[in-house]
């Protein structure tokens, strides 16, 4: 869970690269060609750079840092900005009005290590609900939808559209993503309050709860997969049980016009 926290994050800029991609044939030569040859380059520098000097270590640790931070944190604010200011932008000039922005920012953020700390945190307590929000996307796209996409209908606010939900909310998705949610949070409070209980109520500090939650989330991590798979099964079933008694109808105007 801990990894689907991290890398579920990361994946929300996939869109931005995957709009830019004209056929199916790219994504998959980009998955299985592009992906495997890039990692196995990375593993190979890697191997090689463990015996090399402090100077090229760090140089290639710097370098790293850049083109990591430039896949993954830049390419969708520069999007957002892009299409904030109408598109009258050119992506270089996004990237340096995104880069400036997050460089001042920079300096009003806390300590790094209390960073870390409150981050793992976050990362930690943040995973529990991200596995019920992937049953609901697979569900959406693999079976509501039969892995059809408007692009067209994404980008509009059209109340009649294919992508147009009561408020701009889709309770079902909620429901189910909720219903995903419960096995975990249940457990997870349940452990938490026989272990508080344990420690009586006189140990009852700050300090003892924080060890204590970042005791379970450690057993959640073991027990990832059990939790995950859980999780993304009740959270799928829900939705699609849902969608088939509730059809709503921008579901109804995708299916007639992909028909």
């Amino acid at each position: 869970l801990m990894v689907c926290g991290t890398w579920m994050t990361l994946g929300t800029v996939v869109p931005d690269y995957a709009q830019r991609m004209t056929t199916p044939k790219s994504v998959t030569l980009g998955v299985l060609v592009g992906l495997p040859a890039f990692a196995a380059a990375a593993a190979l520098v890697g191997s090689s750079l463990a015996q090399a000097p402090n100077l090229a270590l760090y140089s290639a640790l710097l370098v790293a840092c850049v083109v990591t931070n430039a896949a993954t944190n830049v390419v969708g604010p520069v999007t957002w900005v892009k299409q904030g200011a109408g598109r009258r932008l050119s992506s270089g000039a996004a990237a340096t009005i995104v880069t400036s922005v997050a460089a001042i920012a920079a300096y009003a953020v806390l300590p790094w290590q209390t960073v870390v700390a409150y981050a793992s945190w976050a990362v930690g307590a943040g995973a529990l609900f991200v596995a019920p929000a992937a049953g609901v996307v697979v569900a959406d796209y693999w079976v509501c939808r039969d892995r059809v996409v408007d692009r067209d209908a994404l980008q509009t606010a059209s109340a009649t559209g294919a992508y147009a939900y009561a408020g701009g909310v889709n309770y079902r998705a909620v429901a189910a993503l909720f219903a995903g949610m419960a096995p975990d949070v249940w457990s997870f409070a349940s452990n938490l309050s026989l272990d508080l209980a344990a420690k009586g109520a006189g140990a009852l500090t700050l300090e003892s709860v924080t060890d204590s939650v970042g005791s379970l989330l450690g057993s959640y991590v073991v027990n990832s997969e059990y939790s995950a798979v859980i999780a993304v099964a009740t959270a799928f079933v829900a939705y699609v049980s849902l969608t088939v008694l509730f059809v709503p109808e921008s579901l109804k105007v995708a299916r007639a016009e992909a028909a």
